[in-house]
């Protein structure tokens, strides 16, 4: 009894930090690809949308996920005249949210590269900041049809953003 006890309370811790934790897919509860409408009833608000600056630029929300802002990008869509957003990236600056892997804002390169090292990853430094670093995990979930990229921003060799964002189809 007593095990099924820890084991029960385990699985219930599981479940609940995945859910708050980041993945190659979410922040959250948030996903990539999620529709405008489908954020909303998640978080049972209604999203302040921020037309882009420029021409072909996304539109915007910030939003709070666990006590920690969140900013959500999405994509404009006008198919037969019906225009709809659909999620293509998800990122936050707060050390709040950390991977199942306990990664995130506030980590260091070496402990990325540790910790990552057997996964598909890239790093590369900024074509014009040189003094951003970029570690990308990539994901091709193909039982979805999604190629996503989790890529954490490092500056002095500590990160200090993390994001999502939804790579198309794979192909």
């Amino acid at each position: 009894m007593k095990k099924l006890i820890v084991l029960s309370l385990f699985f219930c811790f599981s479940l609940v930090w995945g859910q708050k934790s980041i993945s190659t897919v979410r922040i959250g509860d948030i996903r990539i690809n999620d529709s405008v409408q489908s954020i909303e009833k998640k978080l049972g608000i209604k999203l302040k949308m921020k037309a882009p600056t420029e021409e072909y630029g996304l539109h915007t929300a910030m939003v709070m996920q666990y006590d920690a802002p969140v900013k959500l990008s999405f994509y404009k869509s006008d198919y037969e005249n019906k225009i709809s957003y659909s999620l293509s990236s998800i990122s936050t600056k707060s050390a709040a949210l950390k991977t199942v892997s306990g990664m995130g804002v506030g980590n260091t390169y070496e402990e990325l590269f540790n910790t990552y090292k057997d996964k598909d990853f890239e790093s590369f430094t900024d074509y014009e900041n040189k003094k951003l670093r970029y570690f990308v995990i990539n994901d091709n979930d193909e039982k979805n049809g999604l190629y996503t990229s989790l890529t954490f921003t490092i500056e002095n060799d500590i990160v200090i953003e993390v994001s999502i964002a939804y790579g198309g189809d794979g192909c």
